[in-house]
């Protein structure tokens, strides 16, 4: 996959498996984990969607940003994990629970992002661009930026005129979720953060058309609750948002989480209809004081829950709510 030099100019790690010291598996195990989604299970494997190359004194490093589909097609359940290169968990927890949703994916339909920056990942840094240093951050270029394709205020004309990802994986990681989401139109998405706030306790997000009241979010912050990590019960987030019971409901942050729950884009100055779920969770769990061990056991126990909120969002839709 390229070669690696001991000291890079981009204050790279000295050792081939990248940033280890909190405990999280080398980018290579995860890889060559997230492959049995093709070949032990039959799913089919994209081209990848983009390759983050990283130059070094020896030659050019690549990590492909890489997304696995069922044979299945219909309505669909979506994951995505790792979008911020800092919180691992989430592509942890994927890895290790490989067959949970391996042996689910020859039931449903599905689409699995399991690592969406995995320079980012590797280095430790929160974008492709730039480290986790909020004073050093120059702005920020999430991989999952959709705000390009998103109306503001209801107008045609989106939040922003052009991916913030200069190097581009946004652009692509978006419009493959796009091109994906004609035969998987998302029922369900998942998407697997991690929160390193210092003020309050984590919150999730729900981001599809149930809002506050979906099920599946209210399962997940008992899923925490049980496992004893901290969840903001009520109060107000940092932006002066309302937190219910765990949980905020905001659909306005230009993430591909938003793009999930949207029922439309706009592009060339007018509006176009897409697919959006009834159900999209962004899992939050705490960094400060929580061992990643604890985190990704988290993680890991919502992705075994996959099967039952997949029954219960069955559910929900056969009641026509």
């Amino acid at each position: 996959m390229g070669n690696i030099e001991t000291k890079a100019r981009l204050n790279l790690p000295s050792y081939p498996e990248g940033f280890t010291k909190d405990g999280r598996s080398s980018i290579w195990k995860l890889y060559k984990d997230f492959e049995k989604l093709s070949n032990v299970f039959g799913w089919i494997k994209e081209p990848p969607i983009y390759v983050q190359k990283l130059e070094t004194r020896t030659g050019p490093f690549e990590f492909p940003i890489e997304v696995f589909r069922t044979s299945i097609r219909g309505p669909a359940f979506w994951v995505f994990a790792g979008i911020h290169g800092e919180e691992p968990a989430g592509p942890n927890a994927i890895a290790s629970n490989i067959e949970v949703l391996g042996d689910l994916g020859r039931k449903i339909p599905m689409v699995v992002f399991p690592l969406c920056n995995p320079s980012g990942y590797w280095r430790n840094w929160r974008y492709p661009n730039e480290d986790r240093d909020k004073d050093k951050r120059s702005r920020e270029c999430s991989v999952g930026d959709s705000d390009w394709l998103l109306p503001d205020l209801n107008s045609p004309a989106p939040k922003s005129r052009k991916p913030n990802c200069d190097s581009s994986e946004s652009c692509c990681l978006i419009l493959r979720v796009l091109e994906l989401s004609s035969d998987y139109p998302p029922l369900i998405s998942f998407d697997h953060h991690e929160d390193e706030c210092h003020k309050k306790a984590p919150y999730i997000y729900s981001q599809g058309k149930l809002g506050i009241g979906d099920p599946i979010a209210q399962k997940v912050v008992e899923i925490l609750k049980e496992l004893g990590l901290p969840v903001e019960k009520g109060g107000k987030d940092e932006e002066g948002r309302d937190i219910i019971g765990g949980i905020v409901d905001f659909k306005n942050d230009g993430s591909v989480d938003e793009l999930m729950g949207s029922n439309k884009i706009v592009f060339g100055g007018r509006f176009w209809e897409k697919n959006s779920a009834e159900s999209v969770v962004v899992v939050e769990t705490p960094i400060i004081r929580i061992p990643l061990e604890r985190r990704i056991r988290a993680h890991a126990r919502i992705i075994q829950a996959y099967p039952e909120f997949w029954q219960m969002i069955r559910k929900q839709e056969l009641m026509g709510f």
